[in-house]
């Protein structure tokens, strides 16, 4: 299989169905190391946990209905949220989805600027701009002013939320993701819009959302790769 994402989401399929490494070095030919580093590099996004000797597949979250409505209601913002409860961005938004659906919650009126809320308001209209959150320290910086650094909080085909990178609302940006020990992904640019920001308080970071207005297609291709993976589990 040519595509590393496509083969590092079929070999978590095959951990879900109960395949042992072995069997799965034999379906792919693949080499011990080979399936080493595979298995790390999942580990790093947050796919596998490494117990001891043993590479496992994260358990199941549950929550409390009742606690994570009120939480909502408090002014809890998305990113806290998903911290609290362990919620990938696809786990937080079916949660919301849920809710909405036994009228436990109404996600209307939501600040613009919490995009996992505002993206959630609409179950029917989440496939087109879902947003992701990741469960891994993915680094981003201004390729201009490399000294400008942060981390990639989520992300969709459409734009990206980041926290400790600096910038405006309205700011142009030229930015760039990539992590040197992350050999699935390679690194790639983007022109990017910051449509809202947030001083840090408290424990939360600085915060800011861009409109990805212009990429190539490389690395819309590396862009597309990043949001597959960080859907296999969630």
């Amino acid at each position: 299989m040519s595509d590393p994402t496509g083969l590092a989401e079929s070999i978590l399929d095959d951990l879900r169905a109960g395949l042992e490494d072995s069997e799965i070095v034999v379906k792919y030919q693949l080499s011990s190391e080979g399936l080493q580093d595979l298995f790390d590099d999942l580990v790093t996004a947050g796919l596998l946990h490494r117990v001891g000797e043993r590479y496992v597949l994260p358990a199941v979250r549950r929550i409390d209905a009742q606690d994570f409505v009120t939480d909502v209601r408090g002014g809890m913002t998305g990113y806290q949220l998903m911290e609290k409860y362990e919620l990938s961005s696809k786990g937080f938004q079916s949660t919301l989805r849920n809710l909405v659906a036994t009228a436990a919650l109404d996600l209307k009126g939501m600040p613009e600027e919490l995009s996992l809320r505002h993206d959630a308001e609409l179950p029917e209209n989440i496939r087109g701009i879902e947003r992701y959150h990741l469960d891994f320290d993915l680094p981003i910086l201004e390729t201009n002013r490399p000294e400008n650094t942060g981390k990639v909080r989520d992300i969709s085909q459409n734009g990206l939320g980041v926290v400790d990178l600096l910038a405006t609302a309205g700011e142009m940006k030229h930015l760039r993701i990539f992590h040197e020990k992350f050999v699935l992904i390679k690194p790639f640019e983007f022109e990017a819009e910051c449509r809202w920001s947030r001083n840090a308080s408290g424990s939360a970071p600085f915060a800011a959302g861009f409109k990805i207005t212009g990429i190539s297609d490389g690395d819309s291709q590396e862009m597309r790769k990043l949001i597959r993976l960080v859907t296999i589990y969630g």
